[in-house]
């Protein structure tokens, strides 16, 4: 692949970035400049070695950080019409067409949450594919995470405690994400939110609670291992104690014990 010109690849990200030009100019000047960067050795690559199964353009990380960068600056001076350019950038069949969408929302101002959520609702509730709601979770909430939390916090705990598998495992997923960001520090919701799961039986959801518990003892391993005692206590199951065992590894060694004997009792 040929070495890339920042100061051309500038010119030509800035070309189509023109807000007197309708929005579907704007997405077919964008598969342009997408297709004419696309790395084709890598166009032979099989699904089974992605973690996903949308199409790739394969672009250099040089030219995904440009564009994310003018995306971002374009959207503080144009806010309604980057909601435009998300819609259509989501309907994409390429990732990196849904990841700009995400960007394209996470960089809206304030006043634009509610359209934000709509919007993350709507995408979450279409699909089922994992790397698409880690995008609509992390990159798509990036205003509401700065700027209206307490609102989505209401979103995912509704989706806990609504006893529907597909939706209780899209709020661990979105709970997952909020880990990730050191500025979330609201750790009495996460542990609310643990105790309303239901259907720990299900393979799908034992298995993301799993995950959960280890991140949730990397993350803050006292206040972790103080709450799954005190669940243990509260509601014991012989479910919660197969996923309690499964991670017993990740709880600190003079716990280990302590936590085996509440199990006992």
């Amino acid at each position: 692949m040929p070495a890339i010109q920042i100061d051309r690849l500038k010119a030509q990200i800035q070309s189509i970035m023109k807000p007197k030009f309708s929005a579907e100019i704007f997405l077919v000047s964008l598969r342009s400049l997408m297709e004419a960067h696309a790395n084709l050795a890598f166009r032979s690559e099989i699904k089974s070695q992605r973690n996903h199964d949308l199409k790739s353009y394969h672009l250099s990380p040089v030219i995904l950080n440009q564009l994310q960068f003018h995306f971002i600056q374009f959207t503080k001076d144009n806010p309604d019409l980057a909601i435009t350019y998300a819609d259509l950038l989501w309907h994409e069949p390429f990732i990196e067409m849904k990841q700009f969408a995400g960007i394209f929302l996470g960089a809206l101002p304030e006043e634009k949450i509610p359209e934000i959520q709509e919007r993350i609702v709507k995408w979450n509730n279409s699909t089922k594919d994992k790397a698409l709601r880690t995008i609509i979770f992390n990159d798509c909430t990036k205003t509401i995470r700065l700027h209206g939390l307490e609102k989505w916090l209401e979103i995912i705990k509704s989706w806990m405690d609504s006893g529907n598998p597909f939706l209780i495992l899209t709020g661990i997923q979105s709970i997952q994400i909020l880990l990730q960001d050191p500025k979330f520090d609201n750790m009495p919701f996460v542990f609310n939110a643990i105790s309303s799961i239901t259907l720990l039986h299900q393979e799908k959801i034992a298995n993301a609670v799993s995950e959960l518990f280890q991140n949730l003892l990397k993350r803050n391993s006292n206040e972790t291992t103080f709450f799954i005692k005190s669940l243990l206590v509260s509601q014991p199951s012989q479910d919660l104690f197969r996923i309690i065992r499964r991670n017993l590894v990740f709880f600190p060694e003079e716990q280990q014990s302590k936590i085996r004997q509440l199990m006992k009792a």
